[in-house]
């Protein structure tokens, strides 16, 4: 939907959603360098601020991508030239 500008900023709040819990329960555990919640930590060799930016970077890509979606929209469309 949101490639075909199909109810973007609906589909795009879903997407977020779920890209926000995503980022929570597997970021936040290398973050603080053991689980959290009941989730689980993965087995990295370094832990905290940096080694949770480096791994969570995409997530955060499509996070902003998300966020840039949720506030421009779909866009104009195709224009005929």
């Amino acid at each position: 939907m949101v490639i075909l500008g199909l109810f973007t900023r609906p589909a795009a709040i879903l997407l977020f959603i779920d890209i926000s819990v995503a980022i929570f329960t597997t970021k936040i555990p290398v973050l603080l360098g053991h689980g959290f919640l009941g989730f689980s930590l993965m087995e990295l060799p370094h832990y905290g601020f940096l080694s949770m930016v480096h791994e969570a970077r995409t997530d955060f890509s499509r996070w902003f991508g998300l966020l840039f979606l949720l506030i421009t929209g779909p866009g104009a469309g195709p224009q005929a030239f």
